[in-house]
């Protein structure tokens, strides 16, 4: 029986070495080629997940870059169609005659129309414009919408109105201050 021992405990010896190089060489193989695979594929899933995200957003600022270049094109169309062609600063009279009428127009009374500083610029002219007078409140907003449709090249820069409290049936008295955007010196009038 000592043989039979023997040999059994021979075949458990490389049994049990063949168990142990097996067992070794699975370990290997899952942790050297199975387990970085699996891993590998767990991230190239999440990337492929974040360059879908990435790709939506990139779909979207494109859609958002196509609606804002039709916005500037419809605003650049605008402005065009609504530019304002300054006149000539020789025409100050002209414009004086025009602002007073204006003011008649609406029922204002000019105390004082009075031309300023004129500031030159590279493509415009400034010239300050002092309009004192008396009126009601609403031939004063009816002068300022007026200005504002007919006029678009002069800007208020200021405006001051007072009232007797104790007479309100009298007019307000008023000063706008008015900018007029004036070709620069030089210009030939194209009207």
């Amino acid at each position: 029986m000592n043989r039979r021992r023997q040999w059994t405990l021979r075949a458990l010896c490389v049994d049990g070495v063949a168990i142990a190089v097996g067992a070794c060489v699975s370990a290997a193989l899952y942790f050297g080629s199975i387990r970085p695979a699996m891993l590998a594929s767990a991230g190239v899933e999440a990337t492929r997940e974040r360059i879908e995200g990435e790709r939506e957003t990139v779909e979207r600022l494109r859609k958002d870059r196509r609606d804002l270049d039709r916005a500037i094109a419809q605003v650049r169309g605008d402005l065009a169609e609504l530019r304002v062609l300054p006149e000539p600063l020789s025409r100050l009279n002209q414009r004086l005659s025009a602002l007073t009428e204006l003011t008649s127009a609406v029922g204002l009374h000019v105390d004082q129309l009075t031309p300023g500083k004129t500031t030159p610029a590279a493509k415009h002219s400034t010239v300050a414009i002092r309009l004192t007078g008396r009126g009601g409140y609403q031939a004063c907003a009816g002068f300022l919408l007026r200005l504002h449709e007919e006029m678009p090249d002069t800007a208020v820069s200021g405006l001051r109105a007072s009232a007797n409290i104790d007479s309100p049936d009298r007019p307000i008295e008023f000063v706008f201050d008015l900018l007029w955007y004036a070709a620069p010196d030089g210009t030939v009038d194209r009207k």
